[in-house]
């Protein structure tokens, strides 16, 4: 079907006669985007909770965390607000993942014991801290944020030297690039035992590109700055704790299987509601499909893809796994032999999920 497509855009191109010129000159990118995205399969997204990134923060179940100090090279409370705003805003199967220790607590306990800021860089000291405050575990981090590093550089532009664009001139424009990076390394810790449960240096930068003939400004430093450690919290929270993830695998649009015209018919269906986004309906119809033709390498694995949205990962093995047996081609078995490794994956994330109280009921 989108062969056919392409075959059409390219004529109607090549009919264009002189237009082409200008085409080529001013659309034709456009056009070549057009293409692409005709000749593109269609994905099917499928949403899963994933365990922490870390092995060991996803084999362990902390509920109260406090965040005792965060040193860095900017002034101010901000970075200890974002971490605990960051913690906060976990949410698994529509809950908070983590109770904050609130921050009048902390502040009491440290003037109490007068630790001074040298005294919480101990871990003992954070350790205790966290103990006296009822934590769980308790959070410290260091960080750097750079100045700004401005780099100049050059753009080749193509401009028309007439109005059909027949001839056409190069020429250079002046840019600068604008970036910021950030380097942070939290460190979280058992108050129960005073091991080290987690600490990772993340790194990230964030930058900014304008040329002469652009009137979209750079972006301000402290936009810069806070791309960069949202990019860092990002990882980090991904690090410590589920979070949902979209896989976008590739439907398959046809095989080299005798298809009947009617399965035919709902395969072609099925693919132009994925196209629209319509997934539920695009599922129906591949159903109908593997009905009326249950030997068809697309159909199975389309129908595997739907099983595994729905999270039947049963059903998805079986699916892929008949796949498999409709035809010898490795380039063809390929997607079909990632799917079921990822099943497998699946059912370990499964097991490792299960363990935390407040998910079971949520998978």
């Amino acid at each position: 079907m989108k062969t056919k497509l392409l075959a059409v855009a390219i004529t109607t191109s090549l009919l264009a006669g002189c237009n082409v010129t200008k085409t080529i000159g001013d659309g034709f990118d456009s056009m070549l985007d057009a293409v692409v995205n005709v000749m593109t399969s269609p994905d099917l997204p499928i949403t899963q909770l994933k365990p922490a990134k870390n092995d060991r923060m996803a084999d362990v179940r902390i509920d109260k965390v406090a965040v005792s100090s965060v040193n860095g090279n900017q002034s101010g409370d901000s970075f200890i607000n974002m971490f605990e705003s960051e913690l906060a805003n976990i949410n698994v199967a529509d809950q908070p993942f983590f109770t904050l220790v609130d921050r009048a607590t902390i502040q009491r306990v440290i003037e109490e014991q007068k630790f001074s800021t040298s005294d919480l860089a101990s871990s003992s000291n954070n350790v205790k801290l966290g103990r006296l405050v009822g934590a769980d575990a308790i959070l410290s981090a260091n960080y750097y944020i750079s100045s700004v590093e401005r780099q100049s550089y050059t753009e080749t532009r193509t401009k028309c030297s007439d109005k059909k664009c027949k001839n056409s001139y190069q020429y250079n424009v002046s840019c600068t690039k604008r970036s910021i990076s950030a380097n942070m390394t939290p460190k979280l810790s058992s108050v129960e035992t005073g091991k080290i449960l987690f600490t990772k240096r993340f790194s990230h930068q964030a930058s900014s590109s304008k040329c002469s003939d652009s009137y979209t400004p750079h972006k301000s430093n402290a936009e810069l700055a806070g791309e960069a450690v949202s990019n860092i919290f990002k990882e980090f929270s991904q690090d410590i704790a589920p979070h949902t993830v979209v896989l976008t695998p590739t439907l398959l649009e046809s095989d080299d299987s005798k298809l009947t015209e009617q399965a035919e018919q709902h395969l072609d269906k099925g693919i132009e509601f994925a196209e629209n986004e319509w997934f539920e309906e695009a599922c129906n119809e591949f159903s109908q499909a593997q009905s009326l033709f249950a030997d068809s390498l697309a159909i199975n694995y389309n129908n595997g893809l739907c099983a595994e949205k729905e999270g039947d990962l049963d059903t998805a093995e079986a699916f892929y796994k008949r796949a498999m047996t409709t035809t010898n081609d490795f380039d063809d078995l390929e997607p079909i032999r990632g799917a079921i490794k990822r099943i497998s994956s699946r059912r370990k994330e499964l097991i490792q999920l299960a363990q935390i109280d407040a998910i079971k009921d949520f998978l």
